[in-house]
């Protein structure tokens, strides 16, 4: 679920970056020392590159922390734009609300409780993760894949 939501927004956000807009010229209003262009651009190289890390990486833990790491970036964006801009739906996916005909503010209502949703499940897993890690061990550190005396 991770892998596919985050993928998307990440193409979501490539392709509105791609596009000539009025708003894209415009400076940020999370980062105002940068253009919207330019953090679409980086949000959706740092998606991307955490979906390949989740993806090609075998350790779960290293998932659940990547995950963790991605999900609370995003979620602190959307605090610093909703901070910022009271009342007015983050344009995170640029025009696809408009090019899919859903109502900005739904897109924003969804995506939002898609964030949430994924970050309170992602924290589960890991603290899961740590918990499980942590029950059978003792002092002594085990690299995984040590033979048993």
């Amino acid at each position: 679920m991770f892998v596919v939501s985050l993928s998307l927004s990440a193409v979501a956000k490539l392709i509105f970056a791609l596009q000539e807009s009025v708003i894209l010229s415009q400076s940020d209003p999370v980062f105002s020392f940068l253009t919207f262009r330019v953090v679409l651009f980086a949000a959706a190289t740092f998606e991307l590159v955490a979906v390949a890390a989740v993806a090609y990486s075998r350790d779960t833990l290293l998932h659940y922390l990547i995950m963790v790491m991605a999900l609370t970036t995003i979620l602190f964006y959307r605090i610093g734009y909703e901070r910022q801009n009271p009342g007015e739906p983050c344009p995170c996916l640029g025009n696809l609300p408009h090019i899919a005909g859903v109502a900005v503010t739904k897109v924003n209502a969804a995506t939002g409780a898609l964030l949430y949703g994924l970050l309170i499940a992602t924290l589960c897993g890991l603290l899961f993760q740590l918990h499980k890690g942590s029950a059978g061990s003792d002092s002594e550190y085990k690299p995984r894949n040590a033979a048993p005396r």
